[in-house]
């Protein structure tokens, strides 16, 4: 094979001479053997119609060549920003590119989010951590679907972002506790906006259903975080109502053991004020 592509780059340098399908096809051929004359015809293709701009960065996406694919990053066609942003993913670590994957995986087209994560599963980067988390919550299956996949291929660089999936609050959760024993006058205040940022962090948890051994295990770290969720809902109720009984339900929400864990839950439900028990509702329910 690669002596048949080393007889036909003559050719392939005179096909981008030609017609505009003709010479996409061209700067395929030298932009994978590295051609110098692969970026030439590249940037010629970038200032053409639509389909030459597409051919051009598809083969940016594909193959190490320096071309700034930024500027289609801002272009109306969602396929040319999604194209954009696989070009990037694969240049990632130059200046510029990260911020400007973090805009695409933000996009208002759930195709760009969707693609754009695609391709940093294939070009992971560190970087892009939280903005991949954050896509774990998107209303789009397949979007969500991309994100997990992205972050699987990041490895052990995305678990601080998956461990602080909906916020760690058990610093101020302790700190909230111990200022409610002490009779601290702000403490009940402190309490209830701690009971409100629970909710709030279950509320962002991804929603699913998940699919795949990677989906499973997702699945399996976000019903952790929602009885962590639980577990610091309870005590705080506990602290704010000084109930010893929720205090003690709490601690046994944390259990390893699946039925303790099912026995506390009953106990703090039915010990709960009424209007906790309200407010609480969102971290119970998926």
């Amino acid at each position: 094979f690669s002596e048949e592509l080393e007889t036909f780059l003559p050719a392939a340098v005179g096909l981008a001479r030609g017609a505009p399908a003709e010479r996409a096809a061209a700067a395929e051929v030298l932009a994978a053997r590295g051609s110098p004359d692969a970026g030439r015809l590249l940037e010629e293709l970038l200032a053409g119609g639509r389909d030459e701009q597409a051919a051009a960065l598809r083969t940016c996406s594909r193959y190490d060549v320096e071309l700034d694919a930024r500027l289609f990053a801002e272009s109306e066609d969602a396929s040319l920003r999604a194209l954009a942003g696989a070009a990037l993913a694969r240049r990632a670590t130059e200046e510029g590119a990260v911020e400007v994957l973090r805009r695409l995986l933000a996009d208002r087209d759930d195709g760009v989010r969707r693609a754009v994560a695609q391709a940093t599963a294939r070009h992971p980067h560190a970087s892009l951590a939280a903005s991949l988390a954050g896509l774990l919550s998107d209303p789009s299956r397949p979007v969500r679907r991309a994100a997990v996949d992205a972050l699987e291929a990041l490895g052990p660089a995305a678990r601080p972002t998956l461990r602080e999936l909906g916020g760690p609050l058990t610093a101020r959760v302790d700190a909230a506790v111990e200022l409610r024993k002490h009779g601290d006058p702000g403490a009940e205040e402190r309490l209830s906006a701690l009971i409100d940022e629970v909710v709030a962090s279950a509320r962002r948890l991804p929603p699913g259903p998940w699919v795949g051994p990677a989906g499973g295990l997702l699945g399996e770290a976000v019903d952790e975080q929602r009885r962590t969720l639980f577990a610091q809902g309870v005590r705080l109720a506990a602290a704010l109502a000084r109930e010893d009984v929720l205090a003690r339900a709490a601690e046994a929400l944390t259990s390893g053991d699946a039925e303790a864990r099912d026995a506390a839950a009953a106990v703090a439900m039915g010990a709960l004020p009424e209007d906790v028990r309200a407010r609480l509702e969102p971290v119970l329910a998926p």
